[in-house]
């Protein structure tokens, strides 16, 4: 079973995409701001990770900074509800894998969830 970290300050979203992945049989673990994820990432080893842009202490860009310098492997989805083709680009040049746009639709989670995570197995030697 592949397993799914989502990092977003919002209760709501985390609930949202935690009910949606586990009913598609993934298991989730879930942390509300960045540093959350940054301390989960190296002890939970998740195959894929959602992560918010937007977040009031360290925002999904920098985390995702941060996990770089952790030998990031693991593909990236940015969560946003609304996106700047500048940072979008930042996004894409830090080595997001794909965008998220919120609210989050159920199919177009599962489906960019499911890429993510295949494209990364089929990376790997």
């Amino acid at each position: 079973m592949a397993k799914i970290l989502i990092g977003d300050d919002s209760w709501l979203i985390r609930q949202m995409l935690t009910k949606y992945l586990t009913k598609a049989g993934y298991e989730v673990v879930a942390a509300e701001n960045g540093a959350g994820v940054l301390d989960l990432y190296p002890k939970e080893k998740p195959d894929c990770i959602i992560l918010d842009l937007l977040m009031p202490d360290i925002g999904g860009l920098d985390v995702l900074k941060k996990l770089k310098t952790m030998n990031l492997k693991t593909p990236v989805l940015i969560l946003t509800a609304d996106i700047q083709s500048t940072t979008r680009q930042r996004c894409i040049d830090e080595g997001v894998f794909d965008f998220l746009i919120k609210p989050p639709n159920e199919e177009n989670i599962l489906y960019k969830v499911k890429v993510a995570i295949e494209s990364n197995r089929d990376s790997i030697p």
